[in-house]
């Protein structure tokens, strides 16, 4: 099965990318159009790839409701007669947010745009390997 285009929206989310500059910098697209098999247009042999970056997906959607859940319970020290450290499991969540983004991205070759788990950085001093930065990260 091909990428439709929500299974592009929710990669562009979690990667902090924007459909907004494609015309511009379509490498994105063109390694998510990549990760496909070749009878779905794609350049893989199966859609193995495909599948465990739907999986990392599902990761990623899970996290996302835990903090929704916890968030809702911001403020409270004890839920009956457990504690409850919601700060200290919001840092976990989106520590684990963080990994799966990037298990993401290597699937896709590249690094996140921005730290959607994270106070968003701006242009200027937001990730040195943003598109068009002129950053290489494998130059050193």
């Amino acid at each position: 099965m091909a990428w439709a285009e929500v299974d592009r929206v929710q990669i562009r989310m979690y990667l902090g990318a924007s459909s907004m500059w494609l015309q511009s910098d379509s490498r994105l697209e063109s390694a998510i159009t990549n990760s496909q098999a070749v009878s779905d247009g794609g350049t893989r042999p199966d859609n193995s790839t495909e599948l465990a970056m739907r999986g990392v997906i599902g990761s990623l959607q899970i996290v996302d409701k835990q903090l929704v859940a916890l968030a809702n319970q911001q403020g409270a020290t004890a839920v009956s007669t457990t504690k409850l450290d919601a700060a200290r499991e919001g840092a976990r969540l989106k520590g684990e947010g963080r990994m799966w983004v990037h298990r993401l991205a290597r699937f896709l070759d590249t690094f996140p745009y921005a730290d959607i788990y994270g106070a968003a950085p701006s242009r200027a001093t937001g990730y040195p390997n943003w598109p068009g930065s002129g950053h290489n990260p494998y130059s050193g």
